[in-house]
């Protein structure tokens, strides 16, 4: 009885532990994980944190890796090597998706038509309101 347990008890260990391994952004397919940056690219702009300016760069930086991926399957690279390459420059890309949807900088700039978000503390805290007819 005992010797059951512990094995049921490894096998326990051995799972909650290969679980989150599984789980890593290395782990899925490039197609897959170049749709998710898709979809969260859109949804930055639907969203209005991300401008189109910045959409076409993102999206410019997706066909790139794709035309990346292209050449190294024309070139005849070693599988292991071309998928290091291409994973390298999409967790650059994730990394870019990233911080231009959390960069209010490139979201409210001078090109944009939109007024600028309110101030942390609210209007009432000592800033200014901008001028009804900001543009």
């Amino acid at each position: 009885m005992r010797t059951w347990t512990n094995r049921l008890s490894l096998a326990i260990l051995t799972f909650g532990f290969a679980l989150p391994l599984a789980a890593q952004p290395g782990s899925q397919s490039i197609p897959d994980w170049m749709a998710r940056q898709q979809e969260e690219i859109q949804r930055g702009v639907d969203a209005g944190v991300l401008t189109e300016r910045e959409a076409r760069s993102l999206r410019r930086e997706q066909r790139e890796i794709r035309q990346l991926g292209d050449s190294l399957r024309r070139d005849a690279y070693p599988p292991h090597e071309a998928r290091r390459r291409l994973e390298e420059r999409l967790r650059a890309a994730d990394r870019r998706i990233y911080d231009l949807k959390n960069n209010d900088e490139f979201v409210y700039g001078s090109w944009d038509d939109r007024p600028p978000p309110p101030p942390p503390g609210g209007y009432d805290s000592g800033y200014p309101r901008p001028h009804p007819n900001y543009r």
